[in-house]
């Protein structure tokens, strides 16, 4: 069904399924399988990951010849590899259960426990990573890596009252791991595929 409604547009086929979460979503034979949606979200970073070109990662020393006043307003690019997710339920947990062939694992999974954020990229030596991250943490990188604007992808509430601590060294572990690639003060937000 998916394939009639949205047939492949290349012969490559890693570049295949990006709307398939949606479209798993919308059906109404998979209502009661509320955990499937995210599932496929999940499975379509961790192919975004794999399959993304390597980039040069930024040199922090251009910011540092920024004004301190225009910082605020600068938009970044992430890598291409990766991706935030918000979560409805432990997808990554469910993921890695199936491919580990897991059946206790999978028993044990709670499926109102994974609400939250998960990032998921290559590291240092290519491995994927698939992380989680709290409220503010996820909201925060899944913002910046869209390409919002500093001062508005830190303006973000967190009920422990702790946020701008956690934000600043979230912010400094994005830049030190080279998640960041480039900046600007009028990159288009236009790759929302981080929320």
């Amino acid at each position: 069904d998916f394939i009639r409604s949205a047939p492949p547009r290349s012969a490559y086929l890693n570049d295949y399924g990006e709307k398939f979460a949606a479209f798993v979503a919308g059906l109404p034979t998979t209502a009661t399988l509320s955990y499937l949606a995210d599932l496929a979200r999940l499975e379509w970073a961790v192919n975004c990951a794999l399959h993304a070109p390597q980039v040069a990662t930024m040199d922090p020393a251009r910011l540092q010849a920024l004004e301190p006043d225009a910082a605020a307003s600068l938009c970044f690019r992430a890598r291409p590899d990766i991706t935030v997710l918000a979560l409805c339920c432990p997808a990554e947990r469910i993921w890695q259960a199936v491919l580990e062939r897991d059946e206790i694992a999978m028993r044990s999974i709670q499926l109102s426990s994974g609400v939250g954020w998960v990032m998921v990229e290559r590291d240092a030596e290519r491995a994927l990573q698939i992380r989680r991250m709290s409220d503010a943490v996820g909201s925060m990188s899944g913002r910046l890596f869209a390409g919002v604007p500093l001062h508005a992808a830190l303006n973000v509430t967190d009920e422990s009252g702790q946020e701008p601590a956690l934000l600043h060294a979230a912010l400094a572990d994005h830049f030190a791991c080279g998640r960041l690639v480039d900046f600007s003060s009028d990159f288009p937000a236009d790759q929302e595929r981080a929320l």
